[in-house]
């Protein structure tokens, strides 16, 4: 039923491993198909209690899923200027998102946009035809687009656009971050290379709430215990890990009350006590507080 392993303490600067780790102790019946993460006991506590005091996991809350891609970023990715050049019909031409434009609660506007030449008929684009049509080869050439047998000039995966479009509230995440970077998205933006995550919460969750929660340094110190780490300290912030981060989130702004109501609450400064999940100090990595949630006075966010 349990199994012993080895994690390393500190950086692993010494040559005696035997110094440099510790053995745990871990039972089976925590592990599933999905994926794995191992932590000393101290953190599985804390983890633990966060798991209880939790409403929900963010997959009961939400929808999670991965950006589109256009299979050929140099041709759908246009600076401003060069749209104006060409004369691309404004109509076809959406506000783009990306990896390092995310921040915490704030999503950086940036002099691109993507050619969303999807589902239309390309006629009816003449100034767009006449500049896809240069790389007219090697947008065929595309696999995803030979495979399904689609029009040259289509999106290689325009994966999710459904919800994309949709005027559903939204929060971006990018795909690999050094810390919780979530932001309520208000321009629908589109993505050209998968390299973000987005997350549609459920009509009765105010999406300002959640994105409070998902902000926190207690979270954060959840998911960097679940995540896979990247090198030079960024972690992966894919559907695997984020699905299942426990949320505790205000019930005054959950619910059925008025959009209108919900607007304004999400306003307002929002706190949660470490103590709420932890009870107990005790439990606290290396004796240091995690923080607590908040949410940012209006027009104050990370850059």
């Amino acid at each position: 039923d349990k199994f012993e392993y080895l994690h390393p303490v500190g950086d692993l600067q010494t040559t005696d491993l035997e110094q440099s780790m510790n053995k745990e102790t871990y039972s089976i019946s925590k592990l599933d198909s999905d994926y794995w993460t191992l932590s000393d006991q101290k953190t599985e506590n804390i983890k633990n209690k966060m798991e209880s005091a939790a409403e929900y996991k963010l997959e009961e809350i939400s929808t999670i899923v991965k950006s589109m891609e256009t299979g050929k970023n140099s041709v759908y990715t246009i600076n401003e200027k060069e749209a104006k050049e060409y004369e691309i019909e404004k109509d076809i031409l959406e506000d783009l998102a990306k990896n390092s434009s995310i921040k915490r609660y704030h999503i950086e506007d940036l002099d691109k946009k993507v050619i969303w030449a999807h589902g239309i008929n390309l006629d009816d684009y003449p100034h767009t035809k006449k500049y896809l049509e240069k790389y007219k080869d090697e947008l065929g050439d595309r696999y995803d687009i030979r495979s399904s047998n689609r029009e040259w000039w289509e999106i290689s995966n325009p994966r999710n656009i459904e919800l994309f479009e949709d005027d559903r509230p939204r929060i971006l995440v990018p795909y690999i971050a050094n810390q919780n970077k979530f932001a309520v998205d208000q321009k629908r933006r589109l993505n050209d290379g998968g390299d973000i995550r987005a997350i549609f919460p459920e009509e009765d969750i105010n999406e300002y709430s959640l994105c409070a929660s998902l902000n926190s340094s207690l979270l954060e110190y959840y998911h960097k215990n679940v995540a896979k780490r990247k090198s030079g300290g960024a972690y992966e912030y894919y559907k695997s890990a984020l699905k299942n981060l426990p949320i505790l989130l205000s019930r005054e702004l959950i619910g059925p009350a008025k959009k209108q109501k919900r607007k304004y609450k999400a306003k307002q400064s929002f706190n949660l006590s470490i103590m709420d999940y932890l009870g107990s100090s005790a439990d606290s990595p290396d004796g240091k507080s995690l923080g607590e949630m908040y949410m940012p006075v209006e027009g104050l966010s990370d850059s």
